[in-house]
């Protein structure tokens, strides 16, 4: 597990002092791995900027259907934009 911070936004004080602000927001992150191989991994972020302010990927190889063990991601955002996608090992991923 992770916590840190993301820069929103840089205010530029004082040229000629070379005094900036730098505005900052929390983010965290859940990371599974298996023998170095990550599995499933969770990040959350309050920037308002970026269009994944929550992301939630499951790597091809933790379920299996058949004989296929595909992986999908989600991404939600403030603006409630919902995003989706399926990906399988050695091949391109599908996003809608």
């Amino acid at each position: 597990m992770s916590y840190g911070t993301n820069t929103e936004e840089v205010f530029v004080l004082n040229e000629d002092k070379q005094i900036d602000y730098v505005k900052m927001t929390p983010s965290a992150g859940l990371f599974i791995d298996k023998n170095n191989s990550l599995l499933i991994s969770l990040v959350v972020t309050t920037h308002s900027v970026y269009q994944e302010n929550i992301r939630l990927d499951v790597f091809p190889g933790v379920f299996k259907i058949g004989k296929i063990s595909p992986g999908f991601w989600i991404n939600y955002s403030f603006d409630y934009d919902t995003y989706l996608g399926i990906t399988f090992k050695g091949l391109p991923g599908i996003g809608f």
